[in-house]
């Protein structure tokens, strides 16, 4: 009985140590496959071999001479010096938190940005429909969150749309094909009455006739009023 006992605890043994190598195995070979998937994979170097492209498109754009500033962090617990640098910058304390301030872009205000610059949001101002030419426009210009600066101008009247030089129509010939006003009043009254008004936008419908569709099952004429209803046929 003990060498029996002895024998099965010797082939479980044997199994389960036959089994753990097998299983090494596996989570070998499935390590090294996913050790080469991520040899080949160079997505992660994406963004990096992008930065000098993006950098050439930044260097290429033009230089703005302004700047707009956007304060998106609270000045509770900041030092003094960064305080008053806000407060000489346009948005210090009692100023609201998202409020824009227009900028110049030179050194001086550069380097005041730089030193509190953790606090702001800084985007350049563009002018995409050129500057205001009358102090009239000024009044309806407005700026975007982007910082497009957007300029509303005033619509001339229709007199002073018109220019000096214009030729008159008085000299111009008749044609053929111009339409005096009892032609456009006989024309629409000859619409009206024969119900044709705005029949290009409902065109009629297809009515079958004479049962053509060959479903009279549709129609109850011939089983209403004796059978006098009948209008098919």
């Amino acid at each position: 009985m003990a060498a029996v006992l002895q024998g099965q605890t010797w082939c479980l043994l044997r199994k389960i140590t036959q089994t753990s190598v097998a299983s090494l195995r596996c989570k070998s070979t499935v390590s090294k496959t996913l050790w080469l998937q991520r040899e080949q994979d160079t997505t992660w170097a994406e963004p990096l071999l992008d930065w000098p492209r993006e950098q050439r498109e930044i260097r290429k754009q033009k230089v703005s001479p302004l700047h707009m500033v956007v304060r998106i962090h609270d000045l509770k617990g900041l030092p003094k010096k960064e305080k008053q640098m806000a407060k000489n910058l346009g948005f210090g304390e009692g100023t609201k938190k998202l409020k824009k301030v227009l900028l110049k872009n030179t050194p001086s205000i550069n380097e005041q940005l730089k030193f509190v610059q953790h606090l702001l949001r800084i985007v350049p101002v563009t002018f995409p429909y050129g500057l205001p030419e009358n102090e009239e426009d000024w009044e309806h210009c407005y700026i975007r969150d982007n910082g497009e600066f957007i300029v509303r101008r005033k619509i001339p009247s229709a007199e002073e749309s018109i220019p000096e030089d214009i030729g008159t129509t008085t000299d111009r010939e008749n044609s053929v094909w111009d339409m005096d006003i009892e032609t456009v009043k006989k024309q629409n009254q000859k619409k009206l009455v024969q119900y044709d008004i705005n029949s290009e936008f409902f065109k009629p419908q297809y009515a079958y006739k004479n049962n053509s569709d060959g479903k009279e099952h549709r129609y109850f004429g011939d089983k209403r009023f004796g059978g006098k209803g009948r209008t098919w046929y």
